[in-house]
């Protein structure tokens, strides 16, 4: 089955980095990063597919 990528706008990344920069901070591992921003796989429908 096929994924679809849903991204975060790139206004939520620059926040997201901005924030992090202030924090001095190491960063999150990837999978808390992908939940704050929302960035995530979802399966694939076949209407989702055809376009």
């Amino acid at each position: 089955m096929d994924k679809i990528v849903i991204a975060p706008s790139k206004e939520a990344v620059r926040q997201f980095m901005q924030q992090r920069l202030t924090e001095r901070r190491p960063p999150p591992d990837v999978q808390t990063i992908r939940r704050q921003l929302g960035w995530e796989l979802q399966a694939a429908t076949r209407e989702a597919a055809k376009r």
